[in-house]
């Protein structure tokens, strides 16, 4: 997808309206939201994918939390138990995967797969990355509730990045 220009205030139609009664509809959909999280070596380590797992973990729309520890550190692959101990206990399903082979691409083919096979049509896939930050329920809500109550086919979630007093990333001012 292409960058775009806009000189004028972005503003997301989503966000025009109050969002209380949404939820309630996200937990009626016949789908499951099932989010995959892509994560390197690197979040491992530094924990911020603890973070955002604690975080999701809150979330009562979710159904199940799927984190694909790609291929850079096979060793990885046996400290998923220190993953979980790190993680406070709530009901959301939380399964840890293995890439074979390293790349976030590679990572959510893997993701994806585990998504078809146990859900085939039936989910709201979601993909976070590992290091987000600004993570917060409302945030994932508006990007299930289009797909799960709407029966839309994809919805991206767009936001501004600000350095140096100017608009940076996906929406940027030339």
């Amino acid at each position: 997808m292409a960058d775009f220009f806009q000189s004028k205030s972005i503003i997301t139609l989503q966000s025009l309206c109050k969002h209380s009664h949404l939820e309630a509809k996200v937990k009626q959909s016949a789908k499951k939201i099932v989010v995959v999280v892509p994560c390197s070596t690197r979040h491992y380590i530094l924990g911020t994918i603890h973070n955002l797992l604690n975080q999701l973990q809150t979330v009562s729309f979710v159904h199940e939390i799927i984190v694909i520890l790609n291929g850079e550190n096979a060793e990885l692959e046996y400290d998923t138990k220190d993953l979980f101990n790190s993680i406070e206990p709530h009901s959301t399903i939380i399964t840890a995967l293995s890439a074979t082979r390293t790349g976030k691409g590679f990572a959510l083919k893997t993701g994806f797969d585990y998504v078809y096979q146990s859900y085939q049509n039936n989910a709201v896939l979601v993909t976070l990355d590992a290091d987000l930050q600004s993570f917060n329920e409302e945030y994932l809500l508006k990007l299930v509730y289009p797909i799960a109550v709407l029966e839309g086919h994809f919805n991206k979630g767009y936001y501004a990045r600000f350095s140096n007093n100017k608009l940076d990333g996906r929406l940027q001012d030339y």
